[in-house]
């Protein structure tokens, strides 16, 4: 049972104090009438007093009191269902995260302050779709359009400098970036909120707005920071000293591009709010500019409600206060101790239960049949063999049924038997009943993800290359069915419930909700991934590293470091664009990879100095030769005076691994440098 008023259920506890009340007054009535006369006379002055009649008559009262508050309090029970059309508007908010966010000009830092803001607008969105894009060298999508505000906070809190790659700031790719991730939907209109402080690098974002422009989406432009003197950007040391960003030896002070921002606005016909380092509201932007935008409809779903039933209360309260009123409290007589209601009082009180009566008749739940009823119970209840088994005795019944497929495939696959129900999603999906065969596909992309999640096991990282690949086969099958889902009811509502987390493992016959939800599933499951395939690679990277010895070490880094350089050289030459940038970008993460290999060859150094049975200097067999052969300068093959290392003893082997540590350092320290060279678009720079 449902409650549409509960507080009205708070008035119950006077129920005790009108009961006192009532037991109080007859009492004092009854003292009254036997200080009044005597007792031979009181009997034939007025009627005895004593009996059941007047309690009944307190108790009516009583009764019927509460059963008026239990109907105020709105009392709702027996289920059905109705499709309930939402309007709003799509609102992504696309967040610098950039080092230079970090500054301290706007306290307590200009990404934290964005972060306040930001929850303050999601405030007033009431009823549109936001989403949340961050960026620094690329842009992520961190929440697709959404109407779960408490996805969004959630995912909002845990935003912070390395939530998207580092490489200085794309503000151009970050709107592109929104731009295809907007529904192509005329029917409402569409925003970008764009907080930042307007450093950017190369991305062209003024063609970006206007590539905007021409889906007629508008952008809103905050800038947080000074724009005059601008502000240092602080970093922490390895050992938590405090210190501020460098370029080209001397601090980096960063300043608020006002211009470019208010250029993004004025090419989209948005506007821009030079928020500074003042305070400022920005849900005043909602109410100033978003508050007009054209709502359409994006959710139309199949609902559960609930019937209202706070008629049978209200007339049932009625018909005992009624029934309690036509008792008289006292015999007139002590020889008519019976009572009767007269028949003229019979009549209206059954004239007014029926007009009292509750008259809406919700039909649809009788038109079920009873097995079906059964089955949707039992699924509720949690028995889904059961519920399985109910559906499947049905479908023997009426075997072409598609509907009865489905139920029987969605009770199976809440059951953990994939593998029987997904041939029933499939049988059920060939159907000329759109919206059903739509939703088959949307769970048959569930199922392929959960599949491609269990192929991995429970250790996902290290997983095998064949897991990797059913994995990819299964991620595909998954996106598959839900673009199918999504191709087959382009308007209306998307299958299988999966509004909570505890609701996604289990498909509910009947049961309706939105397309967002397969849009949703295809941008988290590409997103994962990613990050799996992200995963895999530095797995294997390592993997490969420990294979290897010092020597075949020294010389797959050599390799890789000459390739580096080259693709540096020939980015010089190159034309700004979106691809070029992107190959920047991928050079600089390979870079800073290869100086992360550091550590490692560290280790081998170590080990190879500290095993003279099996070590010998570079040029011996088992060991690479320095880069530059054995006739380079500082080092030879063999070269007299120079010892074997089986010879060494302790304090030169450890002045053998300073020595060398010290050089694998340095050389780590410039492919570092090189990097964030690369990171800031001067390959001549990194080379």
């Amino acid at each position: 049972m449902h409650w549409e008023y509960p507080h009205f259920l708070l008035a119950l506890w006077l129920l005790p104090v009108v009961a006192g009340l009532l037991i109080w007054s007859h009492r004092r009535r009854r003292a009254a009438a036997e200080r009044f006369a005597e007792p031979a006379m009181r009997s034939r002055l007025m009627p005895a007093m004593g009996g059941a009649r007047p309690w009944i008559k307190g108790g009516a009262i009583v009764v019927a009191l509460g059963l008026f508050l239990v109907a105020a309090a709105g009392p709702r029970f027996g289920s059905y269902y109705r499709e309930v059309v939402q309007r709003g508007a799509d609102v992504f908010v696309v967040l610098d995260v950039s080092r230079s966010m970090t500054a301290e000009d706007v306290a307590p830092s200009r990404l934290e302050r964005a972060k306040s803001d930001i929850r303050d607008l999601l405030d007033r969105l009431v009823g549109d779709r936001v989403g949340l894009i961050v960026f620094a060298g690329k842009p992520v999508v961190k929440v697709p359009l959404t109407t779960d505000q408490g996805f969004f906070e959630m995912m909002l809190d845990s935003i912070d400098t390395d939530s998207a790659p580092r490489g200085g700031t794309a503000i151009g790719d970050a709107i592109r970036k929104a731009v295809t991730a907007m529904p192509k939907q005329p029917d409402r209109d569409r925003a970008i909120v764009l907080i930042s402080d307007g450093e950017d690098h190369e991305s062209m974002p003024l063609e970006a707005a206007r590539h905007a422009a021409e889906f007629g989406i508008k952008i809103f432009t905050v800038a947080l920071g000074d724009s005059t003197e601008g502000a240092r950007i602080p970093t922490r040391a390895d050992g938590g000293e405090l210190g501020y960003l460098k370029y080209a030896g001397k601090e980096h002070w960063s300043k608020v591009d006002e211009k470019l921002l208010a250029d993004i606005a004025l090419e989209t016909g948005g506007a821009y709010i030079p928020a500074g380092t003042t305070a400022y509201d920005l849900g005043r932007i909602y109410e100033d500019h978003l508050a007009s935008l054209t709502r359409g409809e994006f959710r139309a779903e199949q609902r559960r409600r609930y019937h209202e039933r706070f008629q049978w209360f209200l007339a049932l309260g009625l018909l005992v206060l009624f029934a309690g009123a036509a008792l008289p409290e006292y015999p007139r007589s002590e020889s008519r101790v019976a009572f009767r209601l007269p028949r003229k009082r019979v009549a209206a009180a059954v004239v007014f239960g029926l007009m009292a009566w509750p008259g809406t008749v919700h039909a649809g739940v009788n038109d079920v049949p009873r097995a079906v009823r059964e089955g949707i119970e039992l699924y509720d209840a949690g028995e889904f063999d059961r519920a399985a088994e109910t559906f499947s005795a049905a479908r023997e019944k009426r075997a072409d049924d598609a509907r009865l497929t489905f139920n029987t495939a969605c009770a199976k696959a809440a059951a953990g038997n994939a593998e029987e129900a997904i041939p029933l999603f499939q049988q059920a999906a060939v159907t000329p009943d759109a919206e059903l065969a739509a939703r088959c596909h949307y769970n048959l992309g569930r199922l392929a993800a959960d599949r491609a999640k269990a192929a991995l096991g429970d250790n996902p990282e290290t997983a095998e290359n064949d897991a990797r690949r059913q994995t990819r086969e299964l991620v595909a099958a998954a996106l598959g069915h839900w673009r199918d889902c999504l191709a087959m009811k382009p308007t209306d509502s998307a299958p299988a419930a999966k509004k909570t987390t505890s609701q996604r493992n289990k498909p509910r016959p009947g049961e309706d909700t939105t397309l967002d939800d397969a849009k949703y599933n295809i941008e988290l499951t590409r997103l994962w991934l990613e990050r799996m395939e992200e995963t895999w690679k530095e797995s294997d990277r390592r993997a490969r590293i420990e294979k290897m010895n010092l020597g075949e070490m020294l010389r797959w880094m050599e390799g890789e470091q000459h390739q580096l350089r080259s693709t540096a050289r020939a980015f010089e030459d190159r034309e700004p664009s979106p691809l070029h940038r992107l190959a920047v970008h991928e050079t600089a993460d390979s870079q800073r990879d290869l100086a992360g290999d550091i550590e490692p060859l560290k280790q081998k150094l170590v080990q190879e100095i500290n095993q003279p049975e099996t070590a010998a200097l570079p040029g011996s067999p088992g060991v690479a030769t320095p880069p530059g052969g054995c006739n380079a300068p500082g080092g030879g093959c063999g070269t007299p005076g120079v010892a074997a290392l089986g010879e060494m003893d302790p304090e030169q082997r450890q002045h053998a691994v300073e020595l060398l540590s010290g050089m694998a350092d340095r050389a780590g320290n410039s492919m570092k440098t090189a990097s964030e060279y690369l990171a800031e678009h001067e390959p001549a720079e990194a080379v």
